[in-house]
C-alpha cells in the first residue's frame, strides 16, 4: 500500500501516492477500459494485447464482467479474482488494478478500503476525507473528492435507486455504509464502517482491555455451557 501517517496536530495526516503509470501503461489502461465499456472489440486491442489467446481470454473476462455493470462495486474477493485474471493478460499487475478500481471500484476512496488498517472513512462533502486508523486514530487524508459531480456519481454507485434523504447500505466487500443528502445535512456526508477479515478472538479482547480476565472466563463459561464456543 503506497501510504504513510504523518504525525501532526491535531490530526495525524495519511498521505496516499498513488502508483505512477507509464505512457505505454496509460495507453494500454485507456484501451482496455474501453474494452470493457465495449467501446472497443479484442481485435481492436492488437497494439497494446498481442496474441490471440490473450484477446480471446480478455473477451472471455468481458462474458464474465458483463454480468456487472460497469460503475457497480464488485464484491472484494470477486475483485481480486478479476484483476488476477486481468493480470495475467496484460502488461502488469498495476494496469490490471486501475481499470478494475475505475470501472468497478469505489472511486477516490478505493485506496482507503484496500488499507485493512483503516476501520472508518468519513466525507464531508469535498473536504479532504477523514479516516479512523485503527492503531492511530483519526486522521486527515491528501484524498477528496474534486467536485460535486464525482460526489454524486459515488454515491449513484452506491445507491442506484436514490430518493431517500438517508441511507444505510451495505457495500459489495460487506462493510456498512450510512449517506446523509442536504437539505438533512448541510453537505452530502458518508460514513463507512470496515469490518476485519478476521473477528477479534476472546484473547484479542483481553490483550487490548476490552475484557478483564474474570469477564472473559464467565462469558467463556456461559458460552460453553451453551454449546457455544467463542473463537
Amino acid at each position: 500500500m503506497p501510504s504513510q501517517v504523518k504525525h501532526a496536530y491535531p490530526l495525524s495526516e495519511y498521505v496516499y501516492s498513488a502508483n505512477e503509470m507509464t505512457e505505454s501503461e496509460k495507453k494500454e489502461f485507456a484501451a482496455l477500459k474501453d474494452f470493457f465499456l465495449r467501446k472497443k472489440s479484442a481485435s481492436d486491442l492488437s497494439a497494446v494485447i498481442a496474441g490471440e489467446g490473450r484477446q480471446k481470454a480478455l473477451a472471455g473476462l468481458q462474458a464474465e464482467l458483463s454480468l456487472n455493470a460497469p460503475s457497480t462495486p464488485l464484491a472484494t474477493d470477486d475483485k481480486k479474482r478479476f484483476e488476477q485474471s486481468l493480470s495475467q493478460i496484460s502488461s502488469s499487475t498495476k494496469v490490471a488494478k486501475a481499470v478494475l478500481d475505475d470501472l468497478y471500484g469505489y472511486r477516490v476512496i478505493q485506496p482507503l478500503m484496500d488499507d485493512e488498517s483503516l476501520e472508518e472513512i468519513m466525507v464531508n462533502g469535498l473536504e479532504p476525507i477523514l479516516i479512523y486508523h485503527r492503531a492511530l486514530g483519526i486522521c486527515k487524508t491528501n484524498l477528496r473528492f474534486q467536485n460535486d459531480l464525482d460526489l454524486n456519481k459515488f454515491t449513484a454507485q452506491l445507491t442506484p435507486i436514490g430518493g431517500k434523504q438517508l441511507e444505510d447500505i451495505k457495500m459489495a466487500d460487506g462493510s456498512r455504509c450510512n449517506i446523509v443528502f442536504p437539505p438533512s445535512s448541510l453537505q452530502t456526508t458518508i460514513t463507512i464502517r470496515k469490518f476485519k477479515k478476521q473477528p477479534f478472538s476472546i484473547l484479542d479482547l483481553i490483550k487490548n482491555q476490552t475484557l478483564t480476565l474474570d469477564l472473559a472466563a464467565f462469558l467463556w463459561a456461559a458460552s460453553d455451557g451453551m454449546l457455544l464456543y467463542p473463537m
